[in-house]
C-alpha cells in the first residue's frame, strides 16, 4: 500500500525527493477513526502519533497526491 501512494505522490510530484515523499505520507496520514489499545509497548502513549499500534496513521493516498510539495507562488507584487 505504501508503494502505491509513493508512486502516485511522485506522479503528481515530479522531481519530489525522498524527504519531500515521506513528508507528505506522514503529514496527511488519517487518525480520527483509529482507536487506541490498552496494550503498549515501550511506554508510547497510543493516543499521540507515531506510535507503536498505527505507527503515523492510516494513509491517505488521495490527500497525500493532490497535496502540491511544492510552495504556490504569490500572485501579489511587493509594495516596494
Amino acid at each position: 500500500h505504501v508503494a502505491g501512494a509513493v508512486a502516485l505522490i511522485v506522479n503528481a510530484n515530479p522531481g519530489a525527493t525522498y524527504e519531500t515523499v515521506y513528508k507528505l505520507l506522514a503529514n496527511t496520514v488519517d487518525t480520527a477513526t483509529l482507536k487506541p489499545s490498552t496494550a503498549n509497548c515501550g511506554g508510547v502513549d497510543n493516543s499521540k502519533y507515531p506510535n507503536n499500534d498505527f505507527g503515523y496513521g492510516r494513509i491517505n493516498a488521495n490527500k497525500a497526491s493532490s497535496t502540491s510539495s511544492t510552495p504556490v507562488p504569490s500572485t501579489t507584487k511587493p509594495a516596494c
